[in-house]
């Protein structure tokens, strides 16, 4: 089962947003004074619900979403399949490496990510069945959620029927919205001025979905190469599409 690590990592830095502030039924408009920022109304469920006489100065970066107030993020979650990813229920039986083996090959892809000068995005390790491939790609992720450095992860199974390959980028962008805040308010934005882009082939999704949007960020807020989140997929010739395998590499390598 082959494994396809790495897409772009995206600093989470904060950037310019509007202030919205809470003023509903018996709470005051708070004041807000800040010549880089705009005021509005905010929703009473949200960061400064109920604040009274509240004021900033100099320049204010605020931002506050809740999953569960977008529609848009919830039709990702319902598209997407929650037993594939690394920490589900599904996998929590799963084998992983022991402390002692396959150690340079963990090490190579930590080391790979790492490395500002690396020559590809995309790293394949292949090999023939039963030889530890998922083991080695559940140790990575865990290892690399403990350092804040996974952006998605996505482990095909045909036993458990996570074969379909129209699953894998919805599954991913609601792992990275998660994660990123400036990210899950880009794709909350394109989903809702966009609703059908979840009924587009796969290539188009990868790229309305994962590659746009990241490179809207780095553009706008400064984000960097140098220390990437990282994508892991696994089982790939499980997907019940064989096809998919030489059709999707291309958009994921982007």
């Amino acid at each position: 089962m082959p494994l396809v690590a790495i897409f772009k990592r995206i600093r989470n830095r904060v950037g310019s947003l509007t202030i919205e502030e809470a003023a509903r039924n018996k709470y005051e408009c708070a004041q807000v004074v800040s010549s880089a920022c705009q005021t509005h109304i905010y929703s009473t469920s949200g960061v400064l619900s109920n604040a009274n006489n509240t004021i900033f100065t100099g320049p204010v970066h605020m931002y506050d979403i809740n999953q569960f107030d977008h529609p848009a993020i919830q039709r990702l979650a319902e598209k997407a399949r929650p037993e594939a990813i690394h920490d589900s229920s599904f996998r929590q039986y799963v084998v992983l490496c022991s402390e002692n083996t396959r150690v340079s090959i963990r090490k190579d892809i930590v080391a790979w990510r790492r490395n500002p000068n690396r020559q590809s995005r995309l790293r394949w390790y292949m090999g023939s069945a039963a030889v530890g491939k998922s083991a080695i790609a559940q140790s990575v992720a865990m290892e690399l959620e403990e350092t804040g450095h996974l952006g998605a992860t996505f482990f095909f199974s045909r036993p458990g029927n996570i074969d379909d390959p129209d699953s894998v980028v919805p599954t991913l962008a609601y792992q990275l919205a998660t994660r990123n805040d400036l990210y899950k308010a880009t794709i909350t934005k394109l989903l809702a001025n966009d609703p059908f882009i979840l009924t587009k082939s796969r290539s188009v999704q990868f790229k309305r979905l994962i590659i746009e949007p990241f490179q809207v960020l780095m553009t706008s807020h400064n984000f960097t190469n140098d220390d990437p989140l990282t994508i892991i997929l696994d089982g790939l010739d499980e997907c019940k599409c064989c096809e998919t395998q030489c059709d999707g590499n291309p958009s994921y390598a982007s």
